[in-house]
């Protein structure tokens, strides 16, 4: 009897010692948003932090290896990577269309998988499942709010309490067109970006409990100190849409529901195709005409249209292209960022590309995620995902790894349990009753 609870004590120290480990690791990735190290080539600190943790999730697999969560977590990893697959075999066609020079391509892998990779990004999302299992959503959330609260609390030791919720309410009073220099200094992109995302998935899997709301309220209120407008419209517009058809599906229409939600991610690759053709057509000068601040993207569309043409017959320029030129000539003209996604992505990979790694990332996704008349899982993905595309198409959200573990972890991890039992059945031959565990 003492034996077994000197062993109950030690594996309860054990998952303590985890739990700290992996939140401490993460939060130093979440911190260091800025800043690289020189191995002879640039690597940014959260992509090595990135590979730590990827790292430290095998060794934990080495000393007591778990095949079925290994397999789930591997397997989600892949199926969410599917974009960056497109993206590499897309461009490496057009390299080798064009018969480009070696400098050429290695500036571009280099670029998109040293600097930024977002294939560590998902697997470092894969590595807190495969420890924790779907708790593992919440010791990431714990992982980036730590961070993100010593900013904020820093900025209001500095200032001052009252004068920050002075100018906070300002931007919320005028809905962020007025931003004072406290807020402003306040502000961290990223992450607030990453904090929108866990409220939209808190929104759309709401659950009754004292302590999910108190997180929800400190990420609120860490959230709106960055007030994002363009995605507060897009939490305004997803979520309603994402809770009708949760409440439809509970009354018997699953099957209708699944149909409507691979509807809607396939006109949403319309729409984002249709949109990068009026962009070129000079959609934000006409908006800036009508009196609209597009905060300088029209300047930096119309100087886009220097390498793309939108048409069928348009292949691309491969990857980090556009990054390139934004960092020569874009610097020239005070451009260091295009504030558009998709725009990015179709300048690099060309109009067949693009339509591909559009439908990965949409259809492909809800599509794997939701298998098995899983509504709730599709409509988690497909809720993120649109949400996620409108914030993106003024800003350069996909290309922030911190975001793609963020919402990597948020639909490969509801729902992540079930999948586990579901591999524990094929591997091993077991019979197991999935209850949805889950929450979402």
């Amino acid at each position: 009897m003492l034996f077994i609870l000197v062993q109950m004590f030690e594996e309860r120290v054990k998952s303590r010692i985890k739990v700290i480990y992996f939140v401490a690791l993460g939060s130093i990735m979440y911190y260091l948003i800025d800043g690289y190290v020189d191995l002879g080539v640039y690597v940014t600190y959260r992509h090595v932090l990135a590979l730590l943790l990827i790292f430290s999730a095998f060794c934990c697999f080495i000393v007591k290896p778990d095949i079925p969560r290994m397999a789930a977590a591997f397997k989600s990893c892949l199926a969410f990577s599917a974009p960056t697959f497109v993206f590499l075999i897309f461009s490496l066609f057009i390299w080798a269309y064009n018969r480009e020079e070696p400098a050429i391509i290695a500036r571009g892998l280099s670029s998109n998988f040293l600097f930024i990779n977002h294939f560590s990004s998902v697997f470092a999302a894969g590595a807190f499942l495969y420890i924790f299992g779907e708790k593992g959503i919440w010791y990431n959330l714990a992982a980036l709010l730590i961070p993100y609260c010593s900013y904020i609390g820093s900025v209001m030791l500095e200032y001052g309490v009252n004068a920050y919720i002075q100018e906070l309410w300002i931007l919320i009073r005028t809905f962020a067109g007025e931003t004072g220099d406290i807020i402003q200094n306040a502000e961290v992109h990223e992450l607030a970006f990453c904090v929108g995302a866990y409220l939209m998935y808190m929104m759309i899997n709401p659950r009754k409990s004292f302590l999910f709301w108190t997180i929800f309220l400190i990420a609120a209120f860490l959230y709106i100190s960055a007030f994002k407008r363009i995605a507060i419209i897009a939490m305004l517009a997803v979520v309603p849409v994402c809770l009708l058809l949760k409440l439809w599906a509970k009354k018997g229409n699953k099957r209708a529901v699944m149909k409507i939600v691979g509807l809607i991610m396939l006109f949403s690759c319309a729409v984002l195709l249709i949109y990068v053709g009026l962009v070129h057509e000079g959609l934000f000068e006409w908006l800036e005409k009508a009196g609209v601040d597009t905060m300088s993207r029209s300047d930096a569309y119309e100087w886009a249209k220097r390498y793309y043409t939108f048409s069928p017959a348009f292949l691309g320029n491969g990857i980090g292209f556009l990054t390139y030129q934004l960092q020569n000539d874009g610097n020239l003209l005070g451009l260091n960022t295009i504030h558009n996604d998709f725009l990015q992505y179709f300048v690099d990979i060309g109009f067949w590309g693009y339509i591909i790694w559009l439908l990965s990332m949409t259809v492909f996704r809800t599509a794997y995620f939701g298998r098995g008349d899983r509504t709730d899982l599709a409509i988690n993905t497909a809720g993120i995902m649109l949400w996620t595309l409108i914030v993106s198409a003024t800003d350069n959200t996909l290309r922030y790894p911190l975001f793609i573990t963020v919402m990597s972890i948020l639909i490969m991890g509801c729902g992540f349990d079930d999948r586990v039992v579901e591999e524990r059945s094929r591997i091993f031959g077991e019979t197991h009753e999935i209850k949805s565990r889950s929450n979402c």
